[in-house]
């Protein structure tokens, strides 16, 4: 009989099942089955010889339990910090890597305070990549996206606001959120002019869907007024930037109303914005509001179109198992091509 030390029923048992095992590292590790939940999470006690032992085992005990609470979740200072900032709606519930970035804690226990926010593992993305065209951009402000989200079912909550006017600029990811009563022409259009004055800022191009809100009179006659070239993609995919951004834009919203337990966001919608405009992007490596500016236009142009693609192998991967049997886990949703991604993923099993 060998004593072994079992880490998930947190105790000491005996057991005559001792293997050798090997470490992802290629280590060699003797383990012991506990005889009590089944599983070899279980340290091996080495035989204690003189005397009954009982303190040494004690103290071995002691020393465990020390280790499993220092190893078992943040301090409760820590805690604080990171339920303030992913709960805040400026930081818009942002993922691993970002909320590492914003709290300087190490990135194990950002991963097991957001595993244990039902929040983050509802609307954890479920995601089946495809490859698609990507689009090209010369500089700042020479291509905008718009489109127009509909939050109808929201407007009573929400001071009679139906609609979201969301533009992007393809280069540099800033994006501008204005919220709408209706989508007619003159209100739309007064909406992007008032985006265009309060940012001093307008495109070369602009791209949108065919909409009536943008094929109008007023608003072709603010485009042919400011000289902008206004044009639609007629695809499925759009223009896919601004959608991706109403994607994420609705990814922390609907992380919001499941967080309050009501759909208000007109409140939060500046803050969310200001949040995504400060959010740092792996495509621009950089935030949207550095790569608004002039001095980064150059290094944003080679971070997004770079002259030699680097790293590129045609070497697959290994793939290892991720989970072991036992392990708590949620169940993806099925979801229809035209599911609304920013919707739980998960299911609360």
């Amino acid at each position: 009989m060998e004593l072994v030390y079992c880490f998930k029923c947190k105790k000491y048992t005996d057991t005559t099942d001792i293997f050798n095992v090997e470490t992802s590292s290629k280590r060699s590790m003797i383990k012991g089955l506990c005889q009590d939940c089944k599983t070899m999470k279980c340290k091996l006690i080495p035989t204690i010889t003189g005397g009954s032992g009982l303190e040494d085992i004690k103290e071995v005990e002691i020393s465990e339990k020390s280790k499993i609470l220092r190893q078992s979740t943040s301090s409760e200072g820590e805690r604080d910090l990171l339920e303030k900032t992913y709960y805040s709606p400026e930081s818009g519930f942002c993922g691993v890597n970002e909320l590492q970035r914003k709290t300087k804690l190490p990135i194990k226990e950002v991963k097991e305070f957001l595993n244990e926010q039902d929040v983050y593992t509802l609307h954890k993305p479920a995601r089946k990549n495809f490859k698609s065209q990507r689009v090209f951009v010369n500089g700042i402000d020479d291509q905008w996206q718009s489109d127009l989200v509909e939050m109808i079912p929201y407007e009573q909550e929400n001071e009679g606001y139906r609609y979201l006017l969301t533009i992007i600029d393809c280069f540099s990811k800033f994006a501008w959120v204005v919220p709408l009563k209706s989508k007619s022409g003159k209100e739309t259009a007064d909406a992007l002019s008032s985006v265009f004055t309060k940012s001093k800022r307008k495109p070369k191009k602009m791209q949108t869907d065919n909409g009536k809100e943008y094929y109008n009179t007023s608003m072709q006659k603010l485009f042919k007024s400011l000289e902008i070239n206004h044009f639609s993609t007629y695809s499925d995919k759009k223009a896919s930037i601004i959608e991706r951004f109403n994607r994420t834009l609705k990814e922390k919203m609907w992380k919001m109303f499941t967080h309050q337990g009501n759909h208000k966001w007109v409140d939060i919608l500046d803050d969310l914005v200001l949040g995504y405009n400060n959010h740092y992007h792996t495509s621009i490596k950089m935030t949207p509001t550095q790569a608004s500016k002039i001095e980064n236009e150059r290094i944003v142009y080679n971070n997004l179109f770079p002259s030699k693609l680097e790293g590129e192998s045609n070497n697959k991967i290994e793939n290892s198992t991720k989970f072991k049997i036992g392990d708590t886990v949620r169940i993806t949703k099925y979801k229809a091509i035209f599911d609304k991604g920013y919707l739980p993923n998960w299911s609360t099993e």
